[in-house]
């Protein structure tokens, strides 16, 4: 990498690109998501707690 001068990491995405915004009602994680998901079949991956679609 040194080498190419390149990086790491990639950087991150800018967040207006998302239409949906779930967040954790335990532990507040957001999951930005172009797609709409079914919040019945998904939980949190940190906490295992419900998501909600944030407006």
């Amino acid at each position: 990498m040194l080498k190419v001068d390149g990086s790491r990491y990639v950087p991150r995405l800018e967040p207006s690109n998302y239409k949906y915004n779930y967040v954790c009602q335990t532990c507040k994680q957001a999951y930005p998501r172009k797609r709409r998901m079914n919040i019945e079949r998904y939980r949190c991956s940190r906490c295992g707690g419900r998501l909600m679609l944030e407006d």
